[in-house]
């Protein structure tokens, strides 16, 4: 109790991280309560801390969707950038980690679907490549664009294929993203399956229609990234599409 007569006390005294305790409370902690009572005290809900951060920010990154009704509700800027994690928006942090429902409540308040960050990923990208399926599927309900590129070229369809997500994959391709969008090389999905050793992405791209001789910019084949990695499944199930 007395952490809690201490923040209610002083609402804005920051930590030496700049972070307020309403930063802490929404974010590390989740405490609704808590949080009910700085919003009354008028703590100011988009104070940052020194890396940018906001309460709204860190209780997307931890998943606390009640808190998240609350900022929300107390006005909190959905689209707040940080400084660290290139410039990333609550709703990109949410979708990369995974959280659904918080992504449910900041989309339904207009968060910005196709919010960037500096290196040009927006949050269905980022959602894709590290595999995170209810977010994906949120993001594609929402109508993000799923043949958005980085700086580097690359969809959200490349990335889930390099690494080998394929339910993700499948999502995708089902909202019609783009087979042969190719990367700076012109590396494409099945490029970067096969050069991984992703064989059952493989399997969906060609049959999704991805073009088997493509060619990236060293003028390699996918049936040669697999085979200089020693990916001899993969080199298999090219060499049967191609009838050979």
């Amino acid at each position: 109790m007395v952490g809690r007569t201490s923040l209610m006390m002083a609402p804005e005294e920051p930590k030496p991280t700049g972070a307020t305790p309403l930063i802490v409370v929404a974010g590390t902690i989740g405490h609704v309560e808590t949080v009910d009572r700085l919003i009354a005290a008028r703590a100011e809900v988009n104070a940052k801390d020194k890396d940018g951060w906001t309460c709204l920010t860190m209780a997307s990154s931890k998943g606390h969707s009640e808190v998240v009704d609350r900022l929300i509700a107390a006005r909190a800027n959905i689209n707040a950038a940080t400084v660290t994690e290139n410039g990333a928006t609550p709703l990109y942090i949410a979708a990369q980690n995974g959280h659904a429902a918080v992504m449910d409540r900041l989309i339904a308040a207009g968060a910005d679907v196709e919010a960037k960050v500096q290196d040009g990923s927006t949050p269905l990208l980022i959602a894709s490549k590290v595999g995170r399926v209810e977010a994906v599927d949120r993001l594609i309900a929402a109508r993000a664009e799923v043949n958005a590129k980085d700086k580097d070229g690359r969809t959200p369809l490349f990335a889930a294929s390099s690494v080998g997500h394929s339910e993700v994959v499948s999502r995708l391709i089902a909202a019609r993203a783009t087979v042969e969008a190719a990367s700076e090389g012109q590396h494409t999905p099945l490029h970067g399956a096969a050069y991984h050793g992703h064989a059952r992405v493989v399997a969906m791209l060609l049959a999704a229609g991805a073009d088997i001789q493509a060619c990236n910019s060293g003028g390699a084949t996918a049936e040669e990234l697999a085979l200089s990695k020693r990916h001899y499944a993969v080199v298999e199930l090219l060499a049967q599409a191609k009838g050979t």
